[in-house]
This record gives C-alpha cells, sequence and structure tokens, in this order.
C-alpha cells in the first residue's frame, strides 16, 4: 500500500528514468513529451491504487491517463480525447472499456508482466495459473487498443519472454536488460 510518510518513496521518475535516460530515446520511447504530451493517451494497465496514474496526470495535465485495474469497483466509459485521469474496472485479457486503435503508450509496473502473462509450468506450480490462451488474449488486446507507433513499457522479468516471442512482427522490441519496451510498426 502507497505510504506518503514511508522513506521509500514510489515515484512514476523513478519507474521511467532508465528509458529517459538512454542514449537516443527518441527511436523507440519518444521521451517524456512526446509520450506525454498534449492529445496523448496513455494506458496503465493494473495501475492499483493510481499513484502512478496520479502522478503522471498531476506532470502531464494535457495528456489523457487511463488506469485500468480489475480491483476498481466499476467498469466506466473512457473518453481517449478528454485530457485527465480516468479509472475504470478492467479484465487485462480483454479491456473492453479502451476503444479499439485508441492509445499512444502502454505502461504496467509491476502489473502486467508480473501477474498477467504466461510462464513454464515450474512457475505454474507456485501459484502462477496463468495460461497461454490467457497470454494471447492479452497479445491480442495489445494489439486492437494499440495504434501504429504505439510504445508499450512493462517491467522486465522472466515473464517478458513471453511477449518477446509472442507480440508480433509489426512490433519493434528493444533489447534492455530491466525493462520490456516496443513499438507498433504499422
Amino acid at each position: 500500500m502507497y505510504n506518503p510518510n514511508s522513506p521509500v518513496k514510489y515515484s512514476i521518475e523513478n519507474y521511467l528514468a532508465p528509458a529517459e535516460m538512454m542514449e537516443n530515446p527518441q527511436p523507440l520511447f519518444n521521451g517524456y513529451l512526446d509520450t506525454f504530451g498534449p492529445g496523448k493517451v496513455v494506458l496503465d494497465i493494473a495501475s492499483g491504487e493510481a499513484v502512478a496514474a496520479t502522478q503522471l496526470t498531476l506532470a502531464f495535465p494535457d495528456a489523457t491517463i487511463i488506469g485500468v485495474d480489475i480491483l476498481y469497483q466499476t467498469e466506466r466509459r473512457v473518453f481517449p480525447n478528454r485530457a485527465g485521469l480516468q479509472l475504470t474496472h478492467g479484465d487485462w485479457r480483454e479491456l473492453t472499456a479502451i476503444p479499439s486503435g485508441s492509445v499512444d503508450t502502454i505502461l504496467s509496473c509491476q502489473g502486467l508482466t508480473m501477474w498477467g502473462l504466461p510462464i513454464g509450468a515450474t512457475e505454474r506450480t507456485r501459484g502462477n495459473d496463468i495460461s497461454e490462451d490467457d497470454g494471447f488474449r492479452i497479445i491480442k488486446t495489445l494489439n486492437r487498443i494499440s495504434k501504429p507507433g504505439t510504445v508499450i513499457r512493462f517491467d522486465s522479468i522472466e515473464k517478458d519472454t513471453f511477449l518477446r516471442a509472442n507480440l508480433g512482427s509489426n512490433w519493434n522490441i528493444l533489447p534492455h536488460e530491466h525493462i520490456f519496451i516496443a513499438r507498433r510498426e504499422e
């Protein structure tokens, strides 16, 4: 749970810093200003208590920041052309509230790659019951909601190998050790 008095502060700047500090961030991440500029639509999958989404909205008020989490009580209609923060209930496999071809950037910090993607059978025995079918549904949804030029940026743990193998040839995946970054080309 987020505690504003904690000595360890969660910060969207900490999460995004590796992308901004990479040499030549323009080809795949586009830098902060283009990613969160006026009219841009940013989706935060598994936004939880919406700490990151709120910080992004405060830092970039002219962008549309959409937070989706299964813990939210109500699925609300999302308006991609309305700047500000919008939160809605949603299943990662479907994201029915998100219109097709509407998202410029898809983020997930300790969400989708940690809890929503399949990995090997040995991991399933340790509590991960995500099937490959669920993983393919997520990938289909990511392709549905994105438009050409969309950037995906996720935490990178061992499960990003599923994304790397199955996301599709229409995505340019940036090799990076600690984060997963891809840009839709078509």
